[in-house]
């Protein structure tokens, strides 16, 4: 069914080799296209916003620094830096009503993504051409179609499938039916195929509102199913990351461990000639200290003697100082005899005196 087509494009080369190709100067410059269907007498035709080549890729990485600078950025390997939105243009809508067109569309992706993150728009005038609708088997003609590049950012913050759900796309689709509907009375989700088998773009084709509303439901339905599709992959890819990274910790493990291993192999085989001089050195020492402990036990043996020397003397002291206590109380003893008699024999002397005998 006509709508517009989400693209994710996940490497700055990526998006920056889309907008060089989109671009209308570069490519008026460019000598041969690998899209044969592009008509460069009718380049000159298409619009885009006033913005060039290079001043978009500088606005593309500034928008990119901003958000990879904030708290939270998402900085995955594997994030979705933009989004290509190929947006077909009603066939009943040409010439300056296409203008008008384009800008009520740019209104609305504004609104809904944010002006900021609108990097540029390029409508295409010079890739109509005839095709065999393979669903149908009857000639059909491409339709003008609208590109444009949105950096997919919601709350400061790059979250790709979030921007890509059933439920934002949707609304863009219808926002923009019921805008081309009120304004121009013409349908924008016609409910037919839209893509021939060799181009991305999208074919005239108007069905009833019947018909309208089941493709849409065939749609939403299929959209469900991808929605699964994609919960499941994303598991799946979560389990692979969780995997992943066990591996590197591993590895990394590993690798010190390699690299402690081979260090202290260095250290052993830098060591073994050191260690073989140390044990020359230990068997000198050995000898030297065999010698000194002949010599100390010889001079612990004499030491012997003369200690066993000095206590026969101290025990032959200890008995004369015995000997000497022993005269010292003896000789107490007799001087304290003495001193008696002494005593005895004045007194005595004493009273012959008072008794009137004279000494001789």
């Amino acid at each position: 069914m006509a709508s517009v087509d989400f693209e994710k494009l996940k490497t700055k080369q990526e998006v920056k080799a889309l907008l060089k190709h989109c671009d209308r100067e570069e490519r008026k410059a460019t000598q041969e296209h690998s899209n044969k269907q592009i008509d460069k007498s009718k380049t000159g035709k298409n619009l885009q916003i006033k913005r060039s080549y290079k001043e978009t890729c500088k606005r593309f990485d500034d928008r990119l620094k901003y958000l990879d600078s904030l708290e939270n950025a998402n900085t995955r390997k594997d994030r979705v830096l933009c989004f290509g939105l190929e947006i077909p243009c009603p066939a009943d809508i040409t010439g300056k009503s296409q203008a008008d067109w384009v800008n009520k569309v740019l209104d609305i992706v504004k609104r809904q993504y944010g002006a900021d993150n609108l990097m540029n728009a390029y409508f295409h005038r010079d890739e109509a051409h005839e095709y065999i609708d393979c669903s149908t088997g009857k000639q059909r003609t491409s339709l003008d179609h609208l590109h444009l590049f949105v950096v997919p950012e919601i709350n400061n913050r790059l979250n790709g499938k979030q921007f890509s759900s059933r439920a934002n796309m949707k609304k863009l689709n219808t926002s923009i039916h019921k805008m081309t509907m009120q304004e121009f009375g013409v349908d924008f989700l016609t409910g037919e195929q839209t893509k021939s088998k060799d181009s991305v773009e999208t074919l005239k084709n108007k069905s009833s509102q019947i018909a309208l509303q089941k493709q849409i439901e065939e749609q939403d339905t299929r959209e469900d199913a991808l929605d699964l599709k994609e919960k499941k992959l994303n598991r799946l890819e979560a389990g692979l990351l969780e995997r992943e990274s066990e591996l590197n910790i591993r590895e990394g493990k590993l690798n010190a461990r390699e690299s402690d291993l081979q260090a202290r192999e260095e250290a052993l085989e830098k060591n073994t000639e050191e260690y073989t001089i140390h044990n020359k050195n230990l068997f000198k020492k050995r000898k030297s200290l065999e010698e000194k402990e002949k010599n100390l036990n010889a001079l612990e043996d004499k030491l012997q003697e003369i200690a066993l020397r000095q206590e026969e003397e101290r025990k032959a002291l200890l008995n004369d100082q015995t000997l000497q206590s022993k005269h010292r109380e003896a000789l107490q003893k007799r001087n304290a005899l003495i001193a008696l008699r002494d005593k005895e024999d004045r007194e005595q002397l004493e009273r012959l005196n008072s008794l009137g005998y004279e000494r001789f």
